[in-house]
This record gives structure tokens, sequence and C-alpha cells, in this order.
């Protein structure tokens, strides 16, 4: 009875089905591309993260010594 009802409901608004169909397979879509690029970043990170080696230095962004890095960083990028 169930499937009946929601038979004849969709072929009497047909637009609403295609519409339907049409956000649930871009809805499908845009979630399949975002875990894939969430698996290839963290791949990247670590691939980046292995080159560094043990020679990287975490400290949190607001310390005076993170501040004068960054700067000195980004001033001897633009020398070069």
């Amino acid at each position: 009875m169930l499937i009946n009802l929601l038979n004849r409901s969709f072929l009497n608004r047909k637009k609403t089905f295609v519409l339907m169909i049409a956000s649930v397979s871009g809805g499908a879509a845009i979630v399949s591309s975002l875990i894939s690029i969430s698996f290839e970043i963290n791949g990247k990170i670590s691939k980046e993260l292995r080159a560094f080696g043990a020679n990287i230095l975490v400290e949190p962004w607001g310390s005076r010594a993170a501040a004068i890095r960054f700067l000195f960083l980004t001033l001897s990028m633009k020398d070069s």
C-alpha cells in the first residue's frame, strides 16, 4: 500500500522526483570528492613532515620566538 502511494506520488510529480534525484546525486558527489581530498591532504602533509625529519619545531603561534622566526622566514623568502 505504501509503495503504491509512493509510486503514484512520484509519477504525478515528475519535476519534483527529478529534482530530488539530482539533489541526492549532487550531494553524494560533493561528499565523495571532499572525502577524497581529505585523504589526499593527509597523505601530502605526512609526506612533507617526513621530509623535514626530526628537524622541525612546533611552537604556539602567539609566542615571541615563533613570530620572530616567521618574520625572518618571510623576509628571507622575498630575497631569494
